[in-house]
């Protein structure tokens, strides 16, 4: 058995959850997790000296660590965001780090750290609580000052600049400042341990990113050091957050199978590869690269030579987010989802390999046009793996990473326990991404009556209405989408709950029976 100890970046389902449910899929590793008390909760950062001691404890009998450093260094994603770490707390850090290796001189530390983001909202439920107020206008300053720096400002841009600075608080800027300061010491200090040999490879996702500002600003820092340090093989950059536990559960996974997934794209659109993701900073073909890159795989160009399929409902023109896009005639003229399905169900077929169906076409949510188009041409039952969930690349991710596991096993064809927990985990993305968010979360959004008094970010006050509520919307979605039926089994789906104790993020059991 090849043991694997992982830190998530939080508690959530999606980092502390979908790991676990990959690796239970596989026949002979084991993902060793601190105990989700000692993780904290949404603004609760987690209790860090417990962790290390855990880390300690456990670090001997593994082979591989999967650690971010976030947790370690903040106590979450949130955290990240909010802290009040000095220097010197961030150096009591990394010895800790390096005792990992003291302990387990051949650990193999796979390791990912956020570029901080900028939020381009007026919210303070993930930042400080300044960001109520003043949250646009420091994603504003930020973008305008990378502009102008690098001379791409025009003087509307300069103008608007001043105004903007001379409107946020400047003690409010001053802490903003301060904590990005930290935030790209640990960045930057992190790659002097991959040069050592410390860390084995490291990820920094960019986090909620876009071209200008300081995310833009810190990898221009970071990508300079990885070239002087000569350490462009083991660091890769790119936007993403939540998909990176599986991402780099796969990549390992891939190191101890020696196996390179080799993987073969189809667009739904023609400009498919070329439209910038809301949230992020490059074309969309390039993240997609980068994800590919991070799992351990190779892009290819012919159906015979490849073992996945990543086919990818993508938006004509723009990206639009799927809580408040209505379609236009671009979504039929720009792109074509039976084109798409119809390869899909000839790739699965004729080749009988594994196919991954990364939904981007909106944000936050899938396409339910494109879903029910696959659900009447039978194609929801023969691709391996789906994901249409939050940003562009946290999909890419996740759905890759699973179907990274499944290509290996053949779809699990000869494992009928196997394949049951795949189709789970398939279900379970169809069920967040499209059922939940593309048609529930407008429900919300929309039905003024039964949420009338209901703040979608924090339904602590009641919870367990909200919850009976949204349970048996679910249910009714699933019975009428779905006929509670999946891979010719009866879908049981009970206890719903709300990790952060608002509605976007979710969690559930799931069975087929």
């Amino acid at each position: 058995m090849h043991n694997i100890l992982y830190i998530p970046l939080d508690e959530r389902t999606c980092n502390y959850k979908y790991p676990s449910m990959l690796a239970e899929m596989t026949d002979d590793i084991n993902l060793i997790i601190p105990p989700a008390e000692i993780m904290g909760s949404y603004k609760k950062p987690a209790d860090t000296e417990k962790i290390w001691l855990w880390i300690f404890e456990n670090t001997k009998k593994c082979e591989y660590a999967i650690i971010s450093l976030d947790t370690l260094f903040y106590g979450n994603i949130i955290n990240s965001r909010t802290h009040y770490k000095t220097i010197s707390d961030c150096d009591n850090t990394f010895e800790n780090i390096k005792k990992i290796k003291d302990i387990n001189p051949q650990i193999n530390i796979q390791a990912f750290n956020l570029v901080a983001r900028v939020a381009k909202i007026n919210s303070s439920t993930e930042d400080p609580d300044y960001w109520e107020k003043y949250g646009e206008k420091i994603w504003l300053y930020s973008y305008l000052l990378d502009k102008i720096n690098r001379k791409k400002a025009s003087e509307t841009d300069k103008t608007e600049f001043e105004t903007v600075k001379n409107e946020i608080p400047e003690k409010y800027l001053n802490d903003f400042l301060n904590r990005r300061s930290i935030d790209i010491y640990v960045n930057l200090k992190a790659l002097d341990f991959v040069k050592n040999g410390i860390i084995n490879n490291l990820v920094i996702p960019k986090d909620d990113t876009a071209p200008y500002g300081y995310a833009a600003i810190d990898q221009k820092n970071i990508a300079e050091k990885i070239y002087r340090e000569k350490i462009m093989d083991k660091v890769m950059v790119y936007p993403g957050a939540d998909e990176v536990g599986c991402v780099l559960f796969a990549r390992v996974f891939g190191m101890i199978k020696n196996y390179t997934p080799k993987i073969i794209i189809k667009y739904s659109s023609v400009n498919g590869g070329n439209f910038i993701p809301i949230c992020e900073d490059r074309p969309f073909h390039e993240g997609l690269k980068s994800q590919i890159n991070s799992v351990g795989g190779i892009i290819v160009n012919s159906e015979e030579n490849s073992d996945i399929l990543v086919a990818v409902n993508s938006p004509g023109t723009d990206m639009y987010d799927s809580l408040s896009y209505e379609k236009d005639v671009t979504y039929y003229s720009y792109s074509n989802n039976t084109e798409l399905i119809n390869y899909i169900n000839y790739y699965t077929d004729y080749y009988k390999k594994a196919c991954s169906v990364s939904d981007v076409k909106f944000l936050n949510g899938g396409d339910s046009e494109f879903i029910e188009t696959m659900i009447l041409k039978n194609s929801i039952n023969s691709i391996t793996s789906y994901c249409g969930w939050n940003t562009a690349q946290n999909t890419d991710g996740i759905a890759i990473s699973h179907s990274v596991i499944s290509s290996y096993y053949r779809n699990f064809i000869s494992d009928k326990d196997m394949y049951i927990k795949s189709k789970i985990f398939l279900l379970r993305m169809l069920i967040e991404g499209w059922i939940f968010e593309t048609n529930i979360l407008k429900k919300i959004y929309s039905d003024k009556n039964n949420f009338k008094n209901t703040d979608p970010y924090n339904i602590e006050k009641n919870y367990n209405e909200v919850g009976n509520i949204l349970e048996k919307l679910i249910k009714e979605e699933i019975h009428s989408n779905l006929n509670d039926t999946f891979a010719g089994r009866k879908i049981v789906f009970k206890n719903l709950s709300f990790p952060w104790k608002r509605v976007f993020d979710i969690d559930f059991d799931l069975e087929l029976i």
